[in-house]
């Protein structure tokens, strides 16, 4: 089984204000396999920050997103 995909879902309500509330908006994360087998979870920071890092583009050969780092590995 391999990693076919990543997926970074950003979640967030019309409003967002500066209280401490971690449900105001989220990053969602899903990873699929060419099994059809679909992981969900989520992120425990700030969602832009962790989707850039997840989707970032190659830049070099040992800079990319970890999106290009998983793909073609065993999720386990």
């Amino acid at each position: 089984m391999k990693i076919t995909d990543v997926e970074a879902i950003w979640l967030q309500l019309p409003v967002v204000d500066e209280r401490c509330d971690g449900t105001q908006d989220t990053l969602s994360v899903r990873v699929h396999t060419d099994a059809g087998i679909v992981g969900a979870g989520e992120v425990d920071s700030s969602p832009m920050v962790a989707k850039a890092i997840i989707e970032a583009p190659l830049s070099h050969a040992i800079a990319r997103g970890l999106r290009q780092c998983v793909i073609g590995q065993n999720p386990l």
